[in-house]
């Protein structure tokens, strides 16, 4: 759980988690303001960013139960709950941007300017009204839907790595440059 940073002390932490989510709540509510709310939840973006608000709300949360008790004391699944939704969104939320930025789309009635992957939530629009909110992975498309919807899962997996990889390189860092810190702290 990550209450604390590397490189930064844990009252800098809640301070700049509390400004991102009050940021993000904000953007969040205008969001929901201007969209069109029938179509709010038929874009992927829209739920990863209902999910990186979540994320922020309670990483929030836990650096302030942090600071006024100098540990987080949660039931294990609640831990566990919050390092899925952490991996999840901040992994996700790379994809999202760098996938709206190759495939850019002008915006009609149905299309948002935030598309990113295909629309796992409505299938109802899918079986009933024979909408996609994706057309490229439109199952109409025969083989090249199938190619996309493998290369898709592929990148997203590669991309995970990759992002975990990221991660552990800076624990690493930051653990070898915290070590030297106190190493140097005891010959003073």
């Amino acid at each position: 759980l990550s209450v604390t940073s590397w490189f930064i002390k844990p009252t800098t932490l809640f301070g700049l988690r509390a400004l991102f989510t009050i940021y993000s709540v904000v953007v969040l509510c205008l969001l929901f303001r201007d969209e069109p709310n029938v179509y709010f939840f038929h874009y992927f973006s829209n739920w990863c960013y209902i999910g990186l608000v979540a994320y922020f709300i309670l990483a929030a949360f836990y650096s302030k139960r942090y600071l006024d008790n100098g540990e987080v004391r949660l039931p294990t699944y609640l831990n566990n709950l919050f390092w899925i939704l952490y991996h999840t969104i901040c992994h996700y939320q790379n994809i999202r941007a760098r996938y709206k930025r190759d495939n850019d789309v002008h915006r009609n009635e149905y299309e948002s300017s935030n598309i990113c992957m295909a629309d796992f939530i409505d299938h109802d629009w899918i079986t009933v009204y024979h909408y996609w909110v994706y057309p490229f992975l439109s199952w109409d498309n025969g083989p090249i839907a199938a190619v996309w919807y493998v290369g898709l899962f592929i990148f997203f997996i590669l991309a995970y790595v990759v992002q975990f990889g990221l991660h552990k390189l800076r624990d690493t860092i930051g653990s070898r440059l915290n070590k030297k810190t106190f190493e140097n702290a005891d010959d003073v």
